[in-house]
């Protein structure tokens, strides 16, 4: 069984709004990422027999961020420890490093008062405001 990749843009918004809610179902953590666990009880849901979802290829329904993981922990931590890169640079990464959320430092006044400040932009990116203190 071969899947072909469909580019999300080239579907109709009916279709990418039911592959929204499918994608939505299959996410059971609400992460934004199918893990090979979530594949596994999405696909459950079919009623497909056991024959046919031993042929879906789940080794490749991941995260990227699953992926990154595994390449570095294969491909890039053996050559790291080898030429003891973490004694000059920086150290070996750890899971939390890749489990971890996103970072954003802003620098600069609290705010400039044109409307387009780091609050505005804080403010978005917590899609709600939060206190101020004075």
């Amino acid at each position: 069984m071969e899947f072909d990749p469909i580019p999300i843009g080239s579907c109709s918004k009916e279709h990418q709004n039911i592959y929204q809610q499918w994608f939505n179902c299959a996410d059971s953590d609400g992460d934004g990422r199918i893990t090979g666990n979530d594949a596994t009880k999405f696909f459950a849901m079919s009623n497909l027999s056991c024959q046919d979802l031993k042929q879906v290829p789940l080794s490749s329904v991941t995260s990227i961020i699953d992926g990154l993981k595994r390449l570095y922990i294969q491909k890039l931590k053996p050559l790291e420890v080898t030429y003891h890169f973490n004694d000059f640079v920086s150290p070996l990464l750890t899971n939390s490093d890749f489990d971890a959320n996103p970072l954003v430092m802003l620098l600069g006044q609290y705010s400039t008062g044109h409307g387009k400040s780091k609050t505005t932009f804080i403010k978005h990116l917590l899609k709600c405001g939060y206190p101020v203190w004075n």
